[in-house]
């Protein structure tokens, strides 16, 4: 059962999103000790693995769904007479606590590890490992902090808008493409 205002075909989205991602991050390192020292590489540089991104770019299907979610949110704050800001940090708040308690633990594990003999080549590409997968919270975050704007935007505007971001989007893989450094 949902709650009322949910769509469970968003819900499946993102679900099925999180599900790809999480089996993508455990498949992907390929782990290799030389010489005492603990190296990550990418088992989608394998010859012909780069098919499996082909099948597997969820990320696109994942902000989509989220967003649709965000503004189910949003008009469901304000239809109870809430407003941006109020609705913003409970929804901030909903998805930075659960990553409390990681960032928590790994504020010790690296010292904890270290004290084992665990190696700092292993303790750091652990602990680099944790940060990088959390890369799409903080653009996830940004794109929450812009549904009442963007809301806004499409009352306004409509259509016109999802077409200018495209535009937008091509427009900066033209020119990063073409030359400008990264």
């Amino acid at each position: 059962a949902t709650g009322r205002g949910r769509d469970p075909f968003i819900d499946l989205l993102r679900v099925g999103a999180i599900v790809t991602v999480v089996i993508g991050h455990w498949i992907m390192p390929v782990f290799a000790l030389h010489n005492g020292v603990l190296t990550a590489g990418n088992s989608l540089a394998t010859p012909g693995w780069w098919l499996i991104t082909w099948f597997a770019q969820v990320m696109p299907v994942f902000f989509i769904a989220g967003g649709a979610a965000n503004v189910h949110s949003y008009t469901a704050a304000l239809r109870r007479g809430g407003d941006a800001r109020t609705w913003l940090a409970a929804r901030v708040r909903r998805l930075a606590t659960p990553v409390l308690p990681l960032l928590a633990v790994w504020l010790v594990v690296p010292s904890v590890l270290r004290d084992f003999g665990v190696s700092t080549s292993a303790v750091a590409l652990g602990a680099g490992v944790v940060g990088q997968l959390l890369w799409f919270l903080a653009v996830y975050l940004l794109t929450v902090a812009a549904t009442p704007l963007m809301y806004a935007a499409e009352r306004r505007w409509g259509l016109r808008v999802p077409v200018v971001l495209g535009v937008a989007a091509v427009g900066v893989d033209l020119v990063r493409f073409n030359g400008l450094p990264l």
